[in-house]
């Protein structure tokens, strides 16, 4: 009984001597070491905005486009012998251009991009044809169909950025995820082509009218596209993310790497046909009708930004 006695009493000992000791802190007014806090709050820690962000800055991208062909020639140079309309194809090309980004709230940025972009891409179709060999005997030869096409676009990008990843820090690696989404709109500056018609059979030759031998016929070189829609408007999804270039806080130098997808909901020309084989035993019948062609597009690349940090008055 003595014994439990003892533990009961060291209980109560252990128990109210602290609280009382905190008690007396509390009344004396002890305050924690300034070395302890932290001085400013990161403009990522979402509780206690107490920076607005704006930056200015550059950017360079890679372009891949997915074309999405159905047809065979454009308006005023017609085709005769292409059986069958072109199907898709992915072109490649670049995007530079200057950027700027403005902090709305702490979840939400403006972003605005304005640059110049370039790309090309091939559309081509193999097929076998029914002609007359030297021996005046009908023949099948693969004849490879081509349409090389080369646009050069000024484009601006409008979009709103919306914070998925909110990581406090302040080391170099990447400290928050955005997603966009905007709009593009594309102004042409130049939309050429040119086509052919490559026999790919070694063992033959095409002869032209006036006597030439080639291998090549219906060659059309550096042609403007007619009927192209100059201006294109196209909706995108993209995400980004912001790297500090600098260990200390504010940084205001970042580089953020950024994919975009721009989904084509324009024709990128009017009055194209297009074409397809019948059933019929005749290999020469096919049948026409309106041709389309529309662009998706997908953007990668880095931009290199110089960001200003505004204190917020009433954060």
């Amino acid at each position: 009984m003595k014994c439990m006695n003892r533990v009961v009493q060291l209980f109560v000992i252990a128990t109210f001597i602290p609280l009382a000791l905190t008690s007396l802190v509390a009344q004396e007014g002890v305050s924690v070491p300034t070395s302890t806090q932290q001085s400013t709050s990161l403009p990522n820690y979402v509780r206690n905005p107490e920076y607005t962000l704006t930056g200015f800055g550059v950017y360079g991208g890679y372009d891949a486009g997915l074309h999405r062909a159905n047809f065979v020639h454009f308006t005023g140079f017609p085709t005769c012998c292409v059986p069958s309309s072109f199907g898709s194809a992915i072109g490649t090309g670049w995007a530079v251009g200057a950027t700027f980004d403005h902090s709305l709230t702490n979840w939400l940025m403006l972003d605005v991009r304005a640059g110049v972009s370039s790309g090309r891409v091939e559309l081509s179709k193999t097929e076998n044809v029914l002609a007359i060999a030297r021996t005046g005997v009908p023949q099948e030869f693969p004849i490879r169909y081509s349409k090389d096409i080369q646009l050069t676009t000024i484009h601006f990008d409008p979009a709103l950025k919306l914070r998925l990843l909110p990581i406090p820090t302040t080391v170099t690696y990447a400290p928050s995820l955005y997603l966009s989404a905007g709009v593009g709109v594309r102004y042409s500056m130049g939309q050429r082509f040119s086509s052919k018609e490559t026999l790919m059979d070694s063992t033959v030759n095409f002869v032209s009218p006036d006597g030439r031998i080639s291998a090549v016929r219906n060659v059309i070189d550096n042609k403007e596209i007619p009927r192209f829609n100059t201006l294109q408007v196209a909706p995108f999804l993209g995400l980004e993310s912001d790297i500090f270039l600098e260990s200390e806080y504010p940084a205001n130098w970042v580089i953020a790497p950024y994919v975009r997808y721009y989904f084509g909901v324009q024709e990128m020309a009017d009055g194209l046909t297009a074409r397809e084989k019948t059933n019929s035993s005749n290999p020469f019948e096919y049948r026409e009708s309106k041709g389309s062609w529309r662009m998706d597009g997908a953007q990668a690349g880095i931009t290199f930004k110089y960001r200003l940090y505004y204190l917020q008055k009433n954060p």
